[in-house]
């Protein structure tokens, strides 16, 4: 088939190809990142956190829980947009973490 055919069938103003490709390119670009000679592992250690900051950064959370407001206790954990907000909060927190493991 010939190359000028086969572009013909598909609209390029279509959002859902502009969205698939940039799913594509920002994939790319974190493969790329990833496997980059800067991005080398740090030495063993350095960057871990004890088992002490752990243990205090635990009950840090348990004191916080016991001062919720009422309207969060409230909260209804099914509801949909609920959870795209959470799931957007941690992509951002996962990606913060890894640029700044990355430094």
């Amino acid at each position: 088939m010939e190359p000028s055919l086969m572009l013909a069938d598909i609209d390029l103003k279509d959002p859902s190809l502009n969205q698939a490709a940039s799913v594509i390119q920002a994939t790319f670009r974190g493969h790329r990142v990833r496997k980059s000679p800067l991005h080398q592992p740090k030495e063993k250690g350095m960057d871990e956190d004890q088992p002490e900051d752990q243990e205090l950064d635990a009950k840090k959370f348990e004191d916080a829980g016991e001062e919720l407001p009422d309207e969060i206790k409230d909260m209804d954990l099914n509801d949909p947009d609920l959870a795209k907000a959470a799931v957007k909060i941690q992509a951002t927190f996962r990606g913060y973490k890894t640029r700044a493991k990355n430094e």
